[in-house]
């Protein structure tokens, strides 16, 4: 799904800003803060994908395709791809935080975020109807909120910005961590600091 890939994107690089200090520091792949995220990617947003497009296929596809008709192997291929826009954009924001600045970069990140929005106002009425593909092709499909669907989608959206605030939360900490050591090396030169944050005697 188009949208759900972007709003991924956007996730990603807002986890991007809250850990910009270890990743300015770093790079992309530092401990603990790629872990950190991606347990947020394992645990919320892929499952959640696979939920939607193994069980909602039709719905998951836009109805631009018959879901029955794709074999499950395939669903979950497209909400692999889907939930992966979650660490693009963790990956592509390291280069952009270094190249724009903070402020250009939530500039960007708001961008991202209002196309995100404008395309789930394109699609809202497939997204707003619930039904198989031939259900929709014949407009028999139902609002979404007739639906158990649509109550999923709540609680769904409600874990996605609990997971999103704590580990938003827990890569602000650890980016803390990094400010305060590099303080700390500064005064004391005989020392650096490990890729995991320990400071070790040179």
């Amino acid at each position: 799904m188009p949208v759900a890939f972007v709003l991924n994107l956007t996730l990603g690089m807002i986890l991007a800003y809250a850990a910009k200090d270890r990743l300015n520091a770093h790079g992309a792949w530092s401990s603990p803060a790629l872990q950190i995220t991606a347990l947020f990617f394992g645990v919320v947003i892929f499952p959640f994908a696979i939920y939607c497009h193994v069980v909602h296929g039709s719905w998951a596809s836009l109805y631009l395709v018959d879901g029955a008709n794709i074999h499950v192997a395939w669903r979950i291929v497209f909400a692999l791809v889907q939930s992966l826009g979650l660490l693009i954009g963790w990956v592509m924001s390291v280069k952009m935080l270094k190249l724009l600045g903070d402020r250009k970069f939530l500039i960007a990140t708001c961008g991202v975020g209002m196309f995100g929005l404008l395309l789930t106002l394109v699609f809202s009425e497939r997204l707003g109807k619930y039904g198989n593909y031939l259900d929709w092709q014949g407009e028999r499909a139902l609002p979404l909120w007739q639906v158990k669907l649509g109550y999923v989608l709540v609680l769904m959206a409600l874990a996605v910005a609990a997971g999103l605030i704590f580990t938003a939360m827990e890569l602000h900490k650890d980016g803390r961590r990094v400010r305060s050591l590099q303080r700390l090396t500064t005064s004391t030169p005989s020392r650096f600091i490990s890729e995991s944050g320990e400071i070790e005697e040179s």
